[in-house]
């Protein structure tokens, strides 16, 4: 699951100017500044230690459809994103991502950033499209139905790497535009396995 982190200072600003929470004669009459998350970064750039969480604290977390209605009204940033593998709602020291482009029931759809989980080893890193891997490196679902660790070009596998396809068969080792090509292997859902060198798909030497 994932989720939008926005400083709680500038979130007391909009609350005011839209009559919600405590009024302030400074933005009740005017709409706030661009989003600003400065205040959640120390001079380094990092994150600032034992921040909490709240309106009336440091931060509040936000759905992406709110984010993004925030994004389109008032601007600013940065954007702190965070994804949480189990499903809970993510905070502020759960797994960083980025991503920008389209989203579809909560997710990343289409576009590029770099999400990953730390558990499982899932995610991308480059350019999605349709909620499968486009160009990028990573580990997830081709448009093919196939789960494939490696790099992708224009939806191909395109490097070293390991597909699995949905009947079961294994491809692993080098790819060009989809195809083995190098040295690699195929192991067939039955257990029967091809190694040597390929050519195009093509083995061409053991």
């Amino acid at each position: 699951r994932f989720g939008y982190i926005v400083s709680s200072t500038w979130l007391r600003e909009w609350r005011s100017f839209v009559g919600v929470g405590r009024p302030s004669s400074f933005t009740r009459d005017r709409p706030p500044s661009p989003i600003n998350n400065m205040d959640l970064f120390d001079l380094d750039g990092s994150v600032r230690s034992g921040l909490q969480e709240g309106v009336q604290h440091d931060f509040h977390k936000l759905e992406q459809p709110m984010w993004d209605f925030f994004q389109q009204v008032y601007g600013g940033g940065p954007a702190l994103l965070r994804y949480n593998a189990s499903g809970a709602f993510p905070s502020l020291a759960d797994e960083p991502a980025t991503f920008e482009g389209d989203w579809r029931d909560f997710r990343p759809y289409s576009g590029t950033g770099r999400v990953f989980d730390a558990n499982s080893g899932c995610g991308f890193d480059g350019e999605i499209r349709g909620g499968f891997l486009w160009t990028c490196t990573g580990k997830g679902l081709l448009r093919s139905g196939s789960h494939f660790e490696g790099r992708v070009s224009k939806g191909l596998p395109d490097g070293e790497g390991r597909e699995v396809r949905p009947d079961g068969t294994r491809l692993e080792g080098n790819f060009r535009e989809g195809k083995l090509h190098g040295i690699g292997q195929i192991t067939d859902a039955h257990g029967v396995v091809e190694d040597g060198e390929w050519d195009n798909g093509v083995l061409s030497g053991i």
